[in-house]
């Protein structure tokens, strides 16, 4: 039985190189009274299987140029107490204006989304390509009390946390300075 990478490829091939032919017989069995219901079902099945394989060989194929490409990213925000830079990171804005541009180009787009369990903000980010294939990756951070915040700023510079950290994961970015 061969291994469901190589079935992927096949029917990713297929439904790149032959989409149109496969649409156009299943128009044909479609207005065919003799058609058997479930043949036309399997077919149908199998143009939506071709369709989604095609659609996730696509996603990894535009990754795969955006992480052959991708810039390191500046760390330019800093955590100051007291006078002394504690640490250094990518800022949301930085992230956001270096890596767009190629997302934009390859043809992605990153949504958020977040949930309270168990007193962590679970944070959601979800990259869609184009072509319909997309995946979530999930962060449950602690809600940050640090510093003099009330609890909505808390609650945003987790968001903010959590959002950049995506970003990094969704995009393998390696930040630097």
């Amino acid at each position: 039985m061969p291994n469901q990478e190589m079935t992927d490829r096949k029917e990713a091939a297929l439904a790149t190189h032959r989409p149109a032919d496969l649409m156009e017989a299943i128009s044909r069995a479609a207005m065919d009274p003799t058609v058997d219901v479930s043949k036309m079902q399997a077919l149908l099945e199998m143009a939506e299987r071709m369709q989604a394989t095609a659609a996730r060989v696509e996603y990894q194929t535009a990754l795969a140029r955006i992480q052959g490409t991708r810039p390191r990213i500046e760390r330019d925000g800093k955590i100051t107490i007291r006078g002394v830079v504690q640490s250094r990171y990518a800022t949301l804005e930085n992230i956001d204006g270096v890596i767009k541009p190629l997302m934009d180009e390859e043809g992605f787009a990153l949504s958020f989304d977040t949930e309270l369990v168990d007193g962590k903000l679970m944070v959601a980010g979800r990259l869609s390509h184009r072509l319909g294939h997309s995946e979530t990756k999930h962060f449950p951070l602690p809600i940050d009390t640090s510093g003099n915040k009330n609890a909505t700023q808390a609650f945003g510079s987790t968001f903010s946390y959590g959002q950049r950290y995506l970003y990094k994961a969704h995009f393998n970015i390696v930040e630097v300075g």
